[in-house]
């Protein structure tokens, strides 16, 4: 699936933020690392916040250090940004672990 992604991408024929989520969520269901870091991690009940209701950030990161570059490549704002964005459309508390 990603081989035609990343065709269809290199031809613009799909959007650089769709491709990005696509690629994530495709290498995360693989339990492959992520590049953009679009999907949170989750605990081992499937639950995407901790005990103390913070969103757990993506743990599998190709190259965490650079990650909010990757992002910026591809219109996306920088990770911590877009999680906070996350929990206030959940009405949660500002609480990233």
């Amino acid at each position: 699936m990603l081989l035609v992604l990343d065709e269809q991408y290199k031809k613009g024929n799909v959007s650089s933020k769709y491709y990005a989520y696509l690629y994530d969520r495709v290498q995360r269901n693989n339990q492959e690392e992520q590049l953009y870091g679009t999907q949170p991690s989750d605990d081992k009940t499937g639950n995407l916040f901790d005990s103390n209701d913070g969103i757990i950030l993506p743990t599998h990161l190709a190259d965490p250090k650079h990650v909010d570059e990757q992002r910026k490549q591809v219109g996306l704002e920088p990770l911590g940004k877009y999680y906070e964005a996350i929990l206030e459309m959940l009405c949660r508390p500002k609480n990233i672990t």
